[in-house]
């Protein structure tokens, strides 16, 4: 009997050996996931891309959407300049029917930059990623109409639409 006696607390031990490890195991895998989640952070509030203008005014916007990036191109119709203000990881990929010498841009917030467009130039831009939601807003007291086309490279659909926008946000998608 004694021989049986010093064989428990071993079988005992590697018992406890092995839940203490199971347990650790299952631990390390919860928190990698939950430190994986917090990582990338889940943002239900839209991209905003905010227009200032003195004067009534009507833009084309071409988005490219479908990857991870993207292009972002609007054409200012309007006689008067006007100020668009995008995120300052869109750079800058085009401009045409402008002068590159004329382009303004500053930056009135460290995550954003507003570039000065001229009347009648097109200025296209690069997006680094591309939103989840993307809305447009007119922080001036003109009308504003923007003619939204969008592009979907995965679906391979152009969709165009007319949007008024006012002071509220108007989300694109």
């Amino acid at each position: 009997m004694t021989p049986s006696k010093s064989k428990r607390p071993a079988l005992h031990q590697g018992i406890i050996f092995l839940t203490t490890a199971l347990v650790f195991l299952a631990m390390s895998v919860v928190l990698l996931a939950l430190r994986d989640r917090a990582m990338v952070p889940f943002d239900p509030s839209p991209l905003t891309i905010t227009f200032e203008h003195a004067r009534p005014m009507t833009v084309a916007v071409a988005v490219t959407r479908g990857g991870t990036k993207g292009i972002f191109e609007v054409r200012q119709t309007a006689e008067a300049g006007a100020r668009i203000l995008l995120p300052s990881s869109w750079t800058l990929r085009e401009l045409r029917g402008g002068s590159i010498d004329r382009l303004r841009k500053d930056h009135p917030t460290p995550k954003t930059t507003r570039w000065s467009l001229q009347p009648g130039a097109t200025a296209s831009f690069w997006i680094p990623e591309q939103p989840s939601h993307l809305a447009l807003r007119n922080a001036s007291a003109s009308r504003l109409e923007v003619i939204v086309r969008s592009i979907d490279l995965e679906k391979n659909t152009v969709t165009e639409d007319h949007v008024f926008v006012t002071e509220v946000l108007q989300e694109i998608w």
